[in-house]
């Protein structure tokens, strides 16, 4: 076996100058190249743009198996990525936390979160209907605003000219995921349209007997009531998203929205709020109209977009050990909370935003 490995290897040595003399220097290298269009928010070629850019096509995804946004990141050059089951944490160019310093853009369309600026970057960004992936390293604020600090990652989907007719397919994974998707297109009269919707269902890690043992914690939990009481509340770390985006164009005019709400339990992080119950939640809601024509052919391009933000965010969990100290009928067990019900803790606990936050407005023209 060694020895037919290492004769096959000789032979391709022997064998590539051969391949090189048969193709330019330019063919080599592909200095054709993808388009990207992020980097200076004009369509070029990569050598062209003055960052530093990786760009990857529907066929490459589509080779490696890669279903979300963050099967891809792990291997992009630059990005560092830690998956707790959770949102991703990570960051481009040594910038970590919640992909707090990266825009994430869907056809230019900024997807960050309204309220904390962050990415949360989860099962929100599915590769089912994105034809290219560009992510520029490297600031980019003097364009995009300064959470582009470290700098951009587009997603470019299907035009409406690139789909025909209807594309469907499930995914199953571990811990009794469940992952339908349907993407359709076409055209009516001189209207185009394209759809696309998912739905994700998870149960996510299932860590239940390891609560028990105490002496995992931190010491500053081992003896306090940040301790969860298993006996009391139930164990969840499920997620359900769901992932909407519509789009109809009529010439050069179009309209469309886009609806991303997800229910996440807490993964391998802070793995004492999943015992109480305790989920983080997203609603994103976009809408979107405008007007896009090139007055001269691959020239002068001519773009102008209204868009509306609507978007909430909350966790219903918290750092205040008094509001676990309920009887399993929701009263209050202490004197620091006193009438309170399940359905109150349910509403109002929460460490940044909580169910009755009226969330956060953006407009953008």
């Amino acid at each position: 076996m060694y020895r037919l490995s290492l004769t096959i290897l000789l032979i391709t040595i022997l064998l590539v100058p051969l391949g090189f003399a048969q193709i330019t220097e330019e063919e080599f290298f592909k200095i054709e190249q993808s388009i990207v269009v992020a980097a200076t928010k004009n369509v070029q070629t990569v050598s062209e743009a003055p960052a530093t850019v990786y760009t990857y096509d529907d066929k490459q995804l589509k080779i490696w198996g890669m279903t979300e946004l963050g099967d891809l990141l792990r291997y992009v050059p630059g990005v560092d990525i830690y998956d707790p089951e959770f949102f991703l944490f990570g960051g481009q160019r040594g910038f970590i936390g919640a992909f707090d310093t990266t825009i994430v853009l869907l056809d230019g369309l900024e997807m960050n979160n309204n309220i904390a600026g962050e990415s949360f970057i989860s099962h929100n960004y599915p590769l089912f209907f994105i034809k290219r992936v560009e992510v520029i390293q490297g600031p980019a604020s003097a364009l995009y605003g300064a959470n582009a600090v470290g700098g951009i990652i587009n997603l470019v989907t299907y035009n409406e000219n690139e789909i025909s007719g209807l594309k469907a397919g499930v995914e199953f994974g571990s811990y009794n995921t469940i992952v339908p998707s349907v993407l359709l297109g076409g055209s009516i009269g001189n209207f185009k349209y394209k759809i696309f919707g998912r739905v994700l269902l998870t149960d996510g890690p299932n860590f239940y007997d390891k609560v028990k043992e105490y002496y995992i914690y931190a010491p500053q939990v081992q003896n306090t009531n940040r301790r969860p009481d298993y006996t009391m509340w139930d164990y969840d770390d499920t997620g359900y998203d769901r992932y909407l985006y519509a789009k109809l164009s009529y010439g050069p005019f179009y309209l469309g929205a886009i609806y991303n709400y997800q229910i996440d339990g807490r993964g391998i992080q802070d793995v004492q709020w999943i015992y109480t119950g305790d989920l983080d939640g997203r609603d994103q809601r976009i809408a979107f109209l405008g007007f896009e024509d090139y007055l001269i052919p691959s020239k002068l391009n001519l773009k102008v977009e209204g868009r509306f933000y609507q978007d909430y965010l909350w966790g219903n969990h918290t750092q205040v050990p008094e509001i676990y100290s309920v009887d399993s009928n929701g009263n209050a067990t202490t004197n620091i909370v006193t009438n309170i019900s399940r359905a109150d803790i349910e509403l109002w606990r929460g460490f940044y935003s909580n169910l009755k936050s009226p969330g956060s407005r953006k407009y953008q023209f």
